[in-house]
């Protein structure tokens, strides 16, 4: 069934001839298809002159908003593909003349008699059927176009629309209507045809949003709207809010259509029925909450983090297990650093996975509840990792380890005071095979070795050797050697790595390493024990240090002896020093130009001694007592000395303060 309008006029205030209604309709389903109006070659100009003397504020008014719809008209582009106005062809230009050309063959054959009257009333008809061609031409019932074909396309394509159409003018007079709006108002005729805001006019919460759509769209701006009614909008047209059909959802757009025959722009409304959509769309909602709500319940905790270790969800068992409220919860509030106890996250980031990869990791070790105490957990932790190495967000999945079905509760108390212990203690701990490949480890080892074990793969496991440096490496070596024939007493190995974390920054990282075997036996020749040997890692760092500054004491005071001794010998030649320049003063007159000097070697002696005397309390740990002295005075008697320092060229000029 072909669609047809339900209505299509021109402006209805004047009547307009059937070019003028062709020409606008072509307009509008141009512009339906494209997203363009078509424009004419030249615009009317209805725009009344003002005097240039007293501007009149409507006039300037009317020039912006003309301006705004011609920004608005010359930012429309035209289709990209538009192969419905395609001529006829060459083939039947051809024919026709084929036609033509049989036709006066056909006359040079004729007999004289026959040919005049024949040739008479074939220009008797062309002339009838050019005067026909000229008067259709005129009032627009044929086209010198291609445009023809390209208007019944677009009429079809619009008048075929499965959404209502409605284009009015700048008053609100209906200019068209697609069949598709006049069947979602129940309309049957042109006569029932409303716009849309008269339709929802009794439902006060579509009616206001269509007003605000209406005013918005004349200045020049178009946003989609949706509204929801009571009934759907044939029975708002006809009994208002008592009709019998159900709920139903409503988009509409607006925009506005430049066009050649209407000083402004005409008004451009689809409405489209979207109660099936928002239908889906509710039962996928619900489907979704239902999804959320088995997660929120399920037996087991489960939290989801960024890649820098924000939560960003924690379903509601967890929430129970940890005590905490989860309508608090926001996401990003929390950390994994918050919720895991000790050097837990250790184990958790010292996963080794390709790029482009995911790994599961299952760990054992404690969460911390809201008021302090720690829960045991084992945690199913998934952490995928980019094309580029860098790690995505984490699913985690958490099992209560205090109410695990299928061993007996004295069974289950061990493993967990026995995973605590492992996790807990501040000794780094790890199983190697006899390859030297590590087995497993503790959250310590992982946090001491963490950049040695971020190096390692599932293809190369983290060796032995890494453990060590360049020249300890044989000697641990031997050590799992040992450890792998059963010896029971091994040396320990000290070592240094720069690369790890040291207790004390700017230190390099000393660790001590003890090599173990483990005593277990197999118990038939099918059971290939993984394990073989289990290393100690403690860190000295904050040892060592603390021995370097032992060393470094003994050496000062070593020092500090010799330096007494030094002194004491010193002390004895200031002493003769001072007692010849007490003989020299007596022997010489203030007067005496020499005097001056001996007293200057006087009273340096004299604090040189004290300094000497200094040096000695302290070498003999004596007990210094702070004395007051007069700044002025040590100037004074030092000003002498430093004027020889000086020396002739620099002036010493002592100003004191008293």
């Amino acid at each position: 069934m072909s669609a047809h309008p339900a209505i299509e006029k021109s402006e209805m205030s004047k009547p307009v001839s059937n070019t003028r209604e062709a020409t606008t309709h072509e307009a509008m389903t141009q512009e339906a298809i494209a997203g363009t109006p078509a424009r004419p070659a030249q615009l009317e100009d209805h725009a009344e002159t003002a005097p240039t003397s007293r501007p009149n504020p409507a006039l300037e008014a009317n020039a912006i908003q003309n301006a705004k719809h011609a920004a608005l008209e010359k930012h429309q582009s035209a289709p990209l593909i538009d192969r419905s106005a395609a001529s006829v062809g060459f083939g039947r230009l051809l024919i026709v003349g084929l036609v033509l050309l049989g036709l006066v063959g056909a006359f040079t054959l004729l007999p004289q008699s026959y040919a005049q009257p024949i040739t008479l009333g074939v220009l008797v008809i062309l002339a009838m059927l050019g005067v026909f061609f000229v008067l259709a031409l005129a009032i627009g019932f044929v086209h010198l176009s291609a445009k023809t074909r390209s208007e019944a396309f677009s009429r079809a394509f619009v008048d075929g629309l499965d959404h209502g159409a409605l284009v009015t003018d700048w008053q609100g007079r209906i200019v068209y209507a697609n069949r598709a709006y006049g069947e979602m108002i129940g309309a049957d005729t042109s006569r029932d045809i409303a716009t849309l805001e008269r339709v929802v006019s009794g439902a006060d919460e579509a009616s206001e949003i269509v007003y605000r759509m209406n005013q918005t769209v004349r200045s020049g701006e178009s946003q989609p709207h949706e509204f929801r009614l009571q009934h759907n909008l044939a029975d708002m047209r006809l009994d208002g809010n008592a009709g019998t059909s159900p709920p139903h959802w409503y988009r509409v757009t607006t925009r506005l259509l430049p066009h050649a025959d209407y000083k402004r722009p005409l008004i451009v409304w689809e409405i489209a029925d979207v109660t099936l959509e928002r239908s889906r769309q509710e039962s996928y909602f619900l489907d979704l909450q239902h999804a959320i709500d088995y997660l929120d319940h399920a037996p087991a905790g489960f939290f989801s983090a960024k890649s820098n270790g924000d939560l960003v969800y924690m379903n509601a068992t967890l929430a129970d297990w940890l005590g905490r409220d989860l309508t608090q919860f926001k996401p990003g509030s929390l950390s994994m650093q918050d919720l895991i106890l000790g050097d837990g996250m250790a184990l958790l980031n010292t996963l080794n996975v390709e790029p482009g990869q995911s790994k599961t990791a299952v760990v054992d070790l404690d969460l911390a509840r809201a008021n302090g105490q720690s829960l045991p957990v084992r945690l199913y932790h998934k952490v995928p990792f980019a094309a580029d190495g860098a790690p995505g967000a984490t699913r985690t999945l958490v099992l209560n380890r205090t109410t695990e079905d299928g061993d007996p509760e004295e069974l289950r108390a061990a493993k967990i005071r026995f995973t605590r212990f492992f996790n807990n203690t501040p000794i780094a701990i790890a199983s190697f095979g006899a390859e030297g490949e590590m087995i497993q480890s503790n959250a310590p080892f992982q946090r001491l070795f963490a950049p040695v074990i971020a190096k390692a793969t599932d293809d190369a496991p983290l060796s032995i050797d890494a453990l060590a440096g360049e020249n300890e490496r044989a000697a641990l070596s031997n050590a799992l050697a040992a450890a792998l024939e059963g010896r029971g007493v091994i040396e320990p190995i000290d070592t240094v790595l720069p690369g790890l974390p040291a207790q004390i920054e700017g230190e390099d990282c000393s660790v001590r390493l003890y090599v173990s075997m483990i005593a277990d036996e197999q118990t038939s020749q099918e059971e290939a024990i993984k394990e073989r040997a289990i290393v100690y890692a403690i860190e000295m760092t904050e040892q060592k240090t603390l021995e370097r500054q032992m060393a470094q004491s003994q050496k000062m005071n070593a020092v500090g002896e010799l330096a007494g001794g030094i002194a004491h010998d010193f002390n004895n030649v200031l002493t003769a020093i001072i007692g010849l320049s007490d003989l020299l003063l007596a022997n010489h007159r203030p007067s005496d130009p020499s005097f001056t000097d001996i007293m200057g070697i006087k009273n340096s002696a004299n604090r040189a001694a004290s300094l000497v005397r200094q040096l000695l309390a302290f070498s003999r740990r004596q007990t210094l007592r702070p004395q007051t002295v007069s700044v002025p005075d040590v100037f004074a008697d030092m000003r002498m000395l430093l004027a020889r320092l000086v020396g002739d060229h620099i002036r010493l000029d002592v100003h004191h303060g008293r």
